[in-house]
């Protein structure tokens, strides 16, 4: 009897200890995936603080939208999505009349296409007394659309400047519309 007594023990012995090892695995491998929930819980918890935040500080939610409908309206109004060389050219027109310059050509040369945009050249010739050609400037600078004088020259015949001017338009490239 002692002798079955101890391969009774030694059998109880190996099965405790087998579901020791299997409990051992089992918690370890639920101790992994408890750390992987806490943190994720915890980077969930830090959204919702910024996101309540964010709602907090911004209680009219049509507010961000209307803003960023507005800076969309100024982009396009900056960048179109055609040259629109015509509605330039009679701005142009208005800002001369405006300034008090005479505006002797106005001719749009070749477009060309550089890093998504279109950029368009007009070329100008004017004609006006100096503070009239300087209010035409400033008229000029005041235009909604994205500009770059390229070329600016200013020759004096008698008691009247004529300004050669090279505008750049820009427009988005079909590309990017």
């Amino acid at each position: 009897m002692r002798k079955d007594s101890g391969k009774i023990v030694m059998v109880l012995s190996l099965i405790l200890g087998l579901l020791f090892m299997m409990e051992t695995c089992l918690w370890s491998g639920l101790r992994g995936r408890m750390t992987e929930l806490e943190e994720r819980c915890r980077i969930e918890k830090q959204q919702l603080q910024e996101a309540s935040a964010y709602v907090r500080s911004h209680p009219d939610p049509e507010k961000p939208l209307q803003e960023i409908r507005n800076q969309l309206k100024l982009f396009n109004q900056l960048l179109p999505a055609q040259p629109e060389t015509a509605a330039f050219a009679a701005y142009l027109e208005q800002a001369a009349i405006a300034g008090g310059v005479r505006l002797v050509s106005l001719r749009p040369a070749t477009t060309t296409v550089k890093q998504g945009l279109q950029a368009t050249p007009v070329e100008l010739v004017l004609q006006g007394k100096y503070f009239s050609s300087l209010t035409f400037l400033r008229k000029l600078e005041e235009t909604t659309r994205q500009i770059n004088v390229s070329s600016f020259d200013v020759k004096n015949r008698e008691d009247t400047l004529e300004m050669h001017l090279t505008v750049l338009i820009y427009s988005l490239h079909s590309e990017y519309k």
